[in-house]
């Protein structure tokens, strides 16, 4: 049911996204986004490394989980990825969501990821619980970043450091941070 995601299934992905932009609190956009104005940000999305899955049931798209690379071009921070995820309103409440991300972290060796983290409005209390049910902290919070339409609403940055990750570290990594003091 998880499989990667094709262009075709672009239009599929933009309606659940749209329909989390209707709901509100669960996206910071505003307004539905076009097809259109998703091509390219589905094209940045290199599936060997930064992926887009889908959730197909019986042929239909139900939910999708992106991995986005954190501040592109910045070598440093290679291996830290953002997942975002959203599921099709009548498909919520099944596990679904819980399995598309436990999908990305199995992915995350594979994929070179060694920190994966999500940014949630703090509102949405349902997304805040499932991160921290699958093993993600509270890494950070920037409070009153968002506004809809005079309700401000903070950022909670969620992060997981994968168990791979420490298994990789070369010595070069200890020069390229070297512990203060």
């Amino acid at each position: 049911m998880i499989r990667l995601a094709t262009l075709d299934d672009l239009p599929a992905i933009v309606s659940i996204y749209n329909e989390a932009v209707a709901i509100g609190f669960a996206t910071a956009d505003t307004t539905p986004v076009s097809v259109a104005s998703r091509q390219g940000w589905f094209r940045e999305h290199d599936p060997a490394q930064h992926p887009i899955y889908v959730w197909a049931d019986a042929g239909s798209v139900r939910a999708w989980c992106s991995l986005s690379p954190y501040r592109p071009g910045r070598l440093a921070l290679r291996f830290t990825a953002e997942i975002s995820y959203y599921v099709k309103a009548d498909a919520q409440r099944q596990g679904i969501a819980s399995r598309l991300i436990r999908h990305a972290l199995a992915e995350g060796e594979t994929l070179q990821i060694k920190q994966l983290f999500a940014i949630v409005l703090e509102r949405n209390s349902r997304s805040c619980s499932l991160l921290e049910k699958l093993g993600f902290e509270r890494w950070g919070f920037l409070p009153g970043v968002a506004d809809f339409a005079g309700q401000e609403c903070g950022h909670a940055y969620y992060g997981q450091r994968l168990p791979w990750a420490g298994k990789t570290l070369s010595g070069n990594a200890a020069q390229l941070c070297p512990p203060p003091g």
